[in-house]
Protein backbone atom coordinates (compact mmCIF):
# COMPACT_ATOMS: atom_id res chain seq x y z
CA UNK A 1 0.00 0.00 0.00
CA UNK A 2 2.85 2.36 0.86
CA UNK A 3 4.76 1.73 -2.38
CA UNK A 4 1.60 1.86 -4.53
CA UNK A 5 0.44 5.16 -3.04
CA UNK A 6 3.90 6.69 -3.30
CA UNK A 7 4.20 5.63 -6.95
CA UNK A 8 0.89 7.30 -7.85
CA UNK A 9 1.91 10.44 -6.00
CA UNK A 10 5.26 10.65 -7.83
CA UNK A 11 3.61 9.94 -11.20
CA UNK A 12 1.09 12.75 -10.74
CA UNK A 13 3.72 15.22 -9.56
CA UNK A 14 6.03 14.46 -12.49
CA UNK A 15 3.16 14.66 -15.00
CA UNK A 16 2.40 18.21 -13.87
CA UNK A 17 -1.13 17.46 -12.78
CA UNK A 18 -2.38 19.84 -10.10
CA UNK A 19 -3.51 18.11 -6.93
CA UNK A 20 -5.93 19.33 -4.30
CA UNK A 21 -4.70 19.75 -0.71
CA UNK A 22 -7.19 17.13 0.48
CA UNK A 23 -5.50 14.58 -1.75
CA UNK A 24 -2.19 15.05 0.07
CA UNK A 25 -3.93 14.76 3.42
CA UNK A 26 -5.63 11.54 2.32
CA UNK A 27 -2.36 10.11 1.03
CA UNK A 28 -0.46 11.01 4.20
CA UNK A 29 -3.22 9.51 6.36
CA UNK A 30 -3.23 6.33 4.26
CA UNK A 31 0.54 6.03 4.50
CA UNK A 32 0.45 6.54 8.28
CA UNK A 33 -2.21 3.86 8.69
CA UNK A 34 -0.27 1.47 6.49
CA UNK A 35 3.01 2.06 8.30
CA UNK A 36 1.40 1.80 11.74
CA UNK A 37 -0.28 -1.47 10.79
CA UNK A 38 2.76 -3.01 9.11
CA UNK A 39 5.26 -1.97 11.75
CA UNK A 40 2.96 -2.27 14.77
CA UNK A 41 5.49 -4.07 16.95
CA UNK A 42 8.27 -1.66 15.98
CA UNK A 43 6.35 1.56 16.47
CA UNK A 44 7.84 3.37 19.46
CA UNK A 45 4.76 5.51 20.04
CA UNK A 46 2.43 2.52 19.90
CA UNK A 47 4.80 0.51 22.06
CA UNK A 48 4.88 3.21 24.74
CA UNK A 49 1.10 3.61 24.66
CA UNK A 50 0.37 -0.11 24.78
CA UNK A 51 2.99 -0.72 27.45
CA UNK A 52 1.36 1.93 29.60
CA UNK A 53 -2.08 0.36 29.17
CA UNK A 54 -0.70 -3.13 29.91
CA UNK A 55 1.12 -1.80 32.98
CA UNK A 56 -1.99 -0.12 34.36
CA UNK A 57 -4.03 -3.29 33.78
CA UNK A 58 -1.34 -5.51 35.31
CA UNK A 59 -0.81 -3.17 38.26
CA UNK A 60 -4.51 -3.01 39.04
CA UNK A 61 -4.89 -6.77 38.71
CA UNK A 62 -1.86 -7.90 40.68
CA UNK A 63 -2.21 -5.29 43.42
CA UNK A 64 -5.53 -6.90 44.36
CA UNK A 65 -3.58 -9.98 45.42
CA UNK A 66 -0.04 -9.17 46.47
CA UNK A 67 -0.72 -5.88 48.27
CA UNK A 68 -3.11 -7.47 50.72
CA UNK A 69 -1.89 -8.44 54.19
CA UNK A 70 -2.70 -12.11 53.62
CA UNK A 71 -2.93 -14.59 50.77
CA UNK A 72 -5.84 -16.98 50.22
CA UNK A 73 -3.38 -19.43 48.75
CA UNK A 74 -1.45 -20.00 52.00
CA UNK A 75 -3.21 -22.36 54.38
CA UNK A 76 -2.47 -23.59 57.89
CA UNK A 77 0.36 -21.11 58.39
CA UNK A 78 2.04 -21.43 61.79
CA UNK A 79 5.10 -20.26 63.70
CA UNK A 80 5.69 -21.32 67.29
CA UNK A 81 8.25 -18.68 68.26
CA UNK A 82 7.20 -16.73 71.33
CA UNK A 83 9.56 -13.91 70.42
CA UNK A 84 11.70 -13.31 67.36
CA UNK A 85 13.73 -10.66 65.59
CA UNK A 86 14.30 -11.75 62.01
CA UNK A 87 15.96 -9.42 59.48
CA UNK A 88 16.12 -9.82 55.70
CA UNK A 89 18.59 -7.50 53.94
CA UNK A 90 17.96 -7.06 50.22
CA UNK A 91 21.07 -5.66 48.57
CA UNK A 92 21.42 -4.05 45.17
CA UNK A 93 23.75 -4.79 42.22
CA UNK A 94 26.30 -6.64 44.36
CA UNK A 95 28.30 -9.44 42.79
CA UNK A 96 30.18 -11.76 45.13
CA UNK A 97 33.09 -11.66 42.65
CA UNK A 98 34.18 -8.32 44.14
CA UNK A 99 33.75 -9.31 47.78
CA UNK A 100 36.91 -10.01 49.76
CA UNK A 101 35.06 -12.44 52.03
CA UNK A 102 34.39 -14.56 48.92
CA UNK A 103 38.05 -14.52 47.84
CA UNK A 104 38.38 -11.25 45.92
CA UNK A 105 41.98 -9.98 46.05
CA UNK A 106 41.00 -6.62 47.58
CA UNK A 107 39.91 -6.12 51.17
CA UNK A 108 36.38 -5.01 50.36
CA UNK A 109 34.93 -6.75 53.44
CA UNK A 110 37.07 -5.75 56.44
CA UNK A 111 34.13 -5.75 58.85
CA UNK A 112 32.46 -8.98 57.78
CA UNK A 113 35.84 -10.72 57.76
CA UNK A 114 36.23 -9.86 61.44
CA UNK A 115 33.12 -11.90 62.26
CA UNK A 116 33.56 -14.50 59.52
CA UNK A 117 33.44 -17.34 62.05
CA UNK A 118 29.90 -16.22 62.96
CA UNK A 119 28.70 -16.21 59.36
CA UNK A 120 27.48 -18.86 56.94
CA UNK A 121 28.68 -18.01 53.41
CA UNK A 122 26.78 -19.82 50.68
CA UNK A 123 29.04 -20.00 47.64
CA UNK A 124 26.83 -21.07 44.73
CA UNK A 125 23.66 -18.96 44.90
CA UNK A 126 22.50 -17.05 41.84
CA UNK A 127 19.73 -14.54 41.19
CA UNK A 128 16.93 -15.53 38.78
CA UNK A 129 17.34 -12.36 36.71
CA UNK A 130 19.77 -9.49 36.29
CA UNK A 131 17.20 -6.73 36.71
CA UNK A 132 15.73 -5.67 40.06
CA UNK A 133 12.03 -5.87 39.22
CA UNK A 134 12.20 -9.22 37.41
CA UNK A 135 14.48 -10.71 40.04
CA UNK A 136 12.59 -9.61 43.15
CA UNK A 137 9.32 -10.56 41.49
CA UNK A 138 10.43 -14.19 41.84
CA UNK A 139 12.54 -13.91 45.02
CA UNK A 140 9.70 -12.38 47.04
CA UNK A 141 6.84 -14.45 45.62
CA UNK A 142 5.75 -17.94 44.59
CA UNK A 143 6.68 -17.26 40.97
CA UNK A 144 9.56 -19.05 39.24
CA UNK A 145 10.92 -19.56 35.72
CA UNK A 146 8.40 -22.27 34.83
CA UNK A 147 5.43 -20.53 36.46
CA UNK A 148 5.99 -16.75 36.57
CA UNK A 149 2.24 -16.20 36.92
CA UNK A 150 2.40 -17.79 40.38
CA UNK A 151 3.69 -14.45 41.70
CA UNK A 152 0.02 -13.62 42.34
CA UNK A 153 -0.42 -16.53 44.73
CA UNK A 154 1.50 -15.08 47.67
CA UNK A 155 4.65 -13.40 48.93
CA UNK A 156 7.08 -13.86 51.81
CA UNK A 157 5.63 -10.72 53.42
CA UNK A 158 2.13 -12.14 53.39
CA UNK A 159 3.49 -15.44 54.71
CA UNK A 160 5.16 -13.64 57.62
CA UNK A 161 1.96 -11.73 58.35
CA UNK A 162 -0.06 -14.94 58.50
CA UNK A 163 2.55 -16.53 60.75
CA UNK A 164 1.92 -13.83 63.36
CA UNK A 165 4.87 -11.52 62.74
CA UNK A 166 4.74 -7.76 62.86
CA UNK A 167 6.22 -6.93 59.47
CA UNK A 168 8.32 -3.87 58.58
CA UNK A 169 9.63 -2.67 55.22
CA UNK A 170 12.46 -0.14 55.56
CA UNK A 171 13.75 1.10 52.22
CA UNK A 172 16.37 3.47 50.88
CA UNK A 173 15.05 2.90 47.36
CA UNK A 174 12.47 5.17 45.83
CA UNK A 175 8.94 3.74 45.62
CA UNK A 176 8.71 5.19 42.07
CA UNK A 177 5.58 7.23 42.54
CA UNK A 178 2.61 6.51 44.76
CA UNK A 179 3.32 2.80 45.37
CA UNK A 180 3.47 2.04 41.68
CA UNK A 181 6.52 -0.17 41.23
CA UNK A 182 6.15 -3.93 41.50
CA UNK A 183 8.47 -4.13 44.52
CA UNK A 184 6.47 -1.38 46.21
CA UNK A 185 3.28 -3.33 45.57
CA UNK A 186 4.83 -6.30 47.38
CA UNK A 187 6.05 -4.05 50.19
CA UNK A 188 2.57 -2.63 50.56
CA UNK A 189 1.52 -5.91 52.21
CA UNK A 190 3.80 -5.20 55.18
CA UNK A 191 2.12 -3.76 58.26
CA UNK A 192 4.68 -0.94 58.58
CA UNK A 193 6.50 0.84 55.75
CA UNK A 194 9.23 3.46 55.79
CA UNK A 195 10.78 5.03 52.69
CA UNK A 196 13.76 7.33 53.08
CA UNK A 197 13.52 8.66 49.52
CA UNK A 198 10.74 9.55 47.15
CA UNK A 199 10.61 10.03 43.40
CA UNK A 200 10.74 13.83 43.66
CA UNK A 201 14.12 13.94 45.40
CA UNK A 202 17.38 14.18 43.49
CA UNK A 203 19.71 14.06 46.46
CA UNK A 204 21.34 10.74 47.26
CA UNK A 205 21.03 9.28 50.74
CA UNK A 206 23.56 6.75 51.92
CA UNK A 207 22.29 3.45 53.30
CA UNK A 208 23.41 4.33 56.82
CA UNK A 209 20.34 6.53 57.05
CA UNK A 210 18.36 3.31 57.68
CA UNK A 211 20.37 2.35 60.79
CA UNK A 212 18.55 4.66 63.27
CA UNK A 213 15.22 3.49 61.87
CA UNK A 214 16.30 -0.12 62.37
CA UNK A 215 17.14 0.54 66.03
CA UNK A 216 13.83 2.30 66.50
CA UNK A 217 12.00 -0.64 64.95
CA UNK A 218 13.81 -3.18 67.12
CA UNK A 219 12.74 -1.26 70.23
CA UNK A 220 9.06 -1.42 69.34
CA UNK A 221 6.83 -3.54 71.57
CA UNK A 222 5.92 -6.32 69.14
CA UNK A 223 7.37 -9.63 70.34
CA UNK A 224 7.73 -11.18 66.87
CA UNK A 225 9.26 -8.88 64.25
CA UNK A 226 10.11 -9.55 60.61
CA UNK A 227 12.12 -6.64 59.20
CA UNK A 228 12.93 -6.21 55.52
CA UNK A 229 15.71 -3.73 54.66
CA UNK A 230 15.98 -2.69 51.02
CA UNK A 231 19.35 -1.04 50.37
CA UNK A 232 20.74 1.12 47.58
CA UNK A 233 23.86 -1.04 47.79
CA UNK A 234 26.12 -0.77 44.74
CA UNK A 235 23.59 0.60 42.31
CA UNK A 236 24.99 2.57 39.42
CA UNK A 237 26.32 5.36 39.73
CA UNK A 238 28.73 3.68 42.15
CA UNK A 239 30.55 6.81 43.29
CA UNK A 240 27.30 8.21 44.66
CA UNK A 241 26.65 5.23 46.93
CA UNK A 242 29.34 5.89 49.53
CA UNK A 243 30.58 8.95 51.46
CA UNK A 244 33.99 10.50 50.79
CA UNK A 245 35.66 8.78 53.75
CA UNK A 246 35.03 5.43 52.00
CA UNK A 247 37.00 6.46 48.92
CA UNK A 248 39.53 3.78 49.84
CA UNK A 249 40.66 2.22 46.55
CA UNK A 250 42.50 4.67 44.32
CA UNK A 251 45.35 2.53 42.95
CA UNK A 252 45.36 0.61 39.66
CA UNK A 253 43.11 -2.45 39.93
CA UNK A 254 43.77 -5.88 38.48
CA UNK A 255 41.89 -6.17 35.21
CA UNK A 256 42.47 -7.25 31.61
CA UNK A 257 41.02 -3.94 30.45
CA UNK A 258 43.74 -1.29 30.69
CA UNK A 259 41.71 1.87 30.19
CA UNK A 260 41.41 4.84 32.51
CA UNK A 261 37.62 4.43 32.55
CA UNK A 262 37.86 0.77 33.60
CA UNK A 263 40.26 1.59 36.42
CA UNK A 264 38.11 4.42 37.72
CA UNK A 265 34.85 2.44 37.57
CA UNK A 266 36.35 -0.65 39.26
CA UNK A 267 37.70 1.49 42.09
CA UNK A 268 34.36 3.21 42.57
CA UNK A 269 32.51 -0.10 42.56
CA UNK A 270 34.92 -1.67 45.05
CA UNK A 271 34.52 1.36 47.30
CA UNK A 272 30.73 0.89 47.21
CA UNK A 273 31.22 -2.78 48.15
CA UNK A 274 33.43 -1.76 51.07
CA UNK A 275 30.79 0.71 52.24
CA UNK A 276 28.09 -1.94 51.87
CA UNK A 277 30.26 -4.18 54.06
CA UNK A 278 30.08 -1.51 56.74
CA UNK A 279 26.28 -1.27 56.46
CA UNK A 280 25.63 -5.03 56.59
CA UNK A 281 28.03 -5.48 59.53
CA UNK A 282 26.35 -2.60 61.39
CA UNK A 283 22.95 -4.22 60.89
CA UNK A 284 24.26 -7.52 62.23
CA UNK A 285 25.86 -5.75 65.20
CA UNK A 286 22.60 -3.92 65.98
CA UNK A 287 20.58 -7.14 65.88
CA UNK A 288 23.23 -8.97 67.91
CA UNK A 289 23.10 -6.32 70.65
CA UNK A 290 19.34 -6.85 70.97
CA UNK A 291 20.13 -10.30 72.42
CA UNK A 292 17.05 -12.04 71.03
CA UNK A 293 16.10 -15.09 69.01
CA UNK A 294 17.44 -13.60 65.77
CA UNK A 295 18.81 -14.14 62.34
CA UNK A 296 20.09 -11.79 59.65
CA UNK A 297 20.11 -12.93 56.05
CA UNK A 298 21.77 -10.87 53.34
CA UNK A 299 21.58 -11.32 49.57
CA UNK A 300 21.54 -9.07 46.52
CA UNK A 301 18.79 -8.79 43.94
CA UNK A 302 21.36 -9.44 41.21
CA UNK A 303 25.06 -9.05 40.53
CA UNK A 304 27.01 -6.70 38.30
CA UNK A 305 29.56 -6.92 35.51
CA UNK A 306 32.42 -4.53 36.28
CA UNK A 307 35.11 -5.12 33.67
CA UNK A 308 35.56 -8.75 34.73
CA UNK A 309 34.84 -10.74 31.58
CA UNK A 310 33.57 -7.93 29.38
CA UNK A 311 34.61 -4.37 28.69
CA UNK A 312 31.41 -3.24 30.28
CA UNK A 313 29.95 -2.19 33.62
CA UNK A 314 26.37 -2.59 34.77
CA UNK A 315 23.80 -5.29 34.13
CA UNK A 316 21.93 -6.04 30.94
CA UNK A 317 20.45 -9.24 29.51
CA UNK A 318 22.09 -8.65 26.13
CA UNK A 319 25.37 -9.49 27.89
CA UNK A 320 24.12 -11.64 30.76
CA UNK A 321 27.57 -12.40 32.20
CA UNK A 322 28.11 -14.76 35.12
CA UNK A 323 29.00 -11.85 37.41
CA UNK A 324 25.51 -10.46 36.88
CA UNK A 325 23.98 -13.59 38.40
CA UNK A 326 26.53 -14.50 41.09
CA UNK A 327 25.39 -12.92 44.34
CA UNK A 328 26.31 -13.06 48.03
CA UNK A 329 24.09 -15.15 50.29
CA UNK A 330 25.09 -14.79 53.92
CA UNK A 331 23.44 -15.87 57.17
CA UNK A 332 24.10 -14.76 60.75
CA UNK A 333 22.23 -16.31 63.69
CA UNK A 334 22.13 -15.46 67.38
CA UNK A 335 22.89 -17.90 70.20
CA UNK A 336 19.22 -17.95 71.18
CA UNK A 337 18.25 -18.84 67.61
CA UNK A 338 20.75 -21.70 67.56
CA UNK A 339 19.20 -23.22 70.68
CA UNK A 340 16.08 -24.18 68.70
CA UNK A 341 17.56 -24.49 65.23
CA UNK A 342 17.77 -27.84 63.43
CA UNK A 343 19.52 -26.41 60.36
CA UNK A 344 23.03 -27.71 59.68
CA UNK A 345 24.40 -24.74 57.75
CA UNK A 346 27.95 -26.08 57.40
CA UNK A 347 26.77 -29.00 55.25
CA UNK A 348 24.85 -26.76 52.85
CA UNK A 349 27.31 -24.02 51.88
CA UNK A 350 28.25 -25.58 48.51
CA UNK A 351 24.68 -26.18 47.35
CA UNK A 352 23.80 -24.77 43.93
CA UNK A 353 20.69 -22.69 44.30
CA UNK A 354 18.55 -20.29 42.31
CA UNK A 355 17.01 -17.62 44.52
CA UNK A 356 13.72 -17.88 42.64
CA UNK A 357 12.81 -20.51 45.28
CA UNK A 358 13.67 -18.24 48.19
CA UNK A 359 10.19 -18.35 49.73
CA UNK A 360 10.78 -21.97 50.78
CA UNK A 361 14.20 -21.21 52.28
CA UNK A 362 12.74 -18.16 53.98
CA UNK A 363 10.00 -20.22 55.62
CA UNK A 364 12.51 -22.87 56.76
CA UNK A 365 14.82 -20.24 58.24
CA UNK A 366 11.89 -18.46 59.90
CA UNK A 367 10.37 -21.69 61.23
CA UNK A 368 7.16 -20.99 59.35
CA UNK A 369 5.06 -23.97 58.35
CA UNK A 370 2.33 -23.94 55.72
CA UNK A 371 0.59 -26.49 53.51
CA UNK A 372 2.21 -25.31 50.28
CA UNK A 373 5.77 -25.67 51.58
CA UNK A 374 8.10 -27.70 49.31
CA UNK A 375 11.17 -28.95 51.25
CA UNK A 376 13.06 -29.90 48.08
CA UNK A 377 13.22 -26.19 47.16
CA UNK A 378 14.68 -24.97 50.47
CA UNK A 379 18.46 -24.65 50.54
CA UNK A 380 18.34 -25.19 54.31
CA UNK A 381 16.32 -28.42 54.21
CA UNK A 382 17.66 -31.97 54.53
CA UNK A 383 15.35 -32.94 51.63
CA UNK A 384 16.76 -30.29 49.31
CA UNK A 385 17.12 -31.40 45.68
CA UNK A 386 19.15 -29.63 43.04
CA UNK A 387 17.18 -28.49 40.01
CA UNK A 388 18.34 -27.02 36.73
CA UNK A 389 19.10 -23.34 37.07
CA UNK A 390 17.58 -21.76 33.99
CA UNK A 391 18.35 -18.10 33.29
CA UNK A 392 17.87 -15.63 30.43
CA UNK A 393 16.03 -17.44 27.63
CA UNK A 394 16.34 -21.13 28.38
CA UNK A 395 20.05 -21.03 29.27
CA UNK A 396 21.24 -23.77 31.63
CA UNK A 397 23.46 -21.73 33.93
CA UNK A 398 25.55 -24.64 35.21
CA UNK A 399 26.18 -26.01 31.71
CA UNK A 400 27.33 -22.56 30.62
CA UNK A 401 29.81 -22.41 33.50
CA UNK A 402 31.25 -25.80 32.48
CA UNK A 403 31.68 -24.62 28.89
CA UNK A 404 33.57 -21.56 30.07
Amino acid sequence: MYIFTLTILIFKVESGIKLKRTYYIEVIALICVAISYRFYERSLSLLVFNTYLEYKTFSAEISKDISKRTSKYFTNVTNNDEEALYVVIIGESTTRNNMGIYGYYRDTNPNLNKIKNELHLFKNVISPHIQTILSLDKILSMGDYQHPESNKLGTIIQLANQAGFETYWLSNQKPIGAYESLVSLYAKASKNRFYVSNIYEDTNKYDEILLPKLKETINKKASKKMIFLHLEGSHISYHKKYPENFNFFTDEPQTQFKTEEAHQIINEYDNSIRYNDFIVSQIIETVKNANKNSYVIYFSDHGEEVFKDYEYFGHHESIGSNAMFEIPFIIWTSDRYKEKSTINFSSQLERKYNLEDFIYSFSDLSRIKFDQFQPTKSIFNTNFQFKKRIVLKDVNYDERIKEK
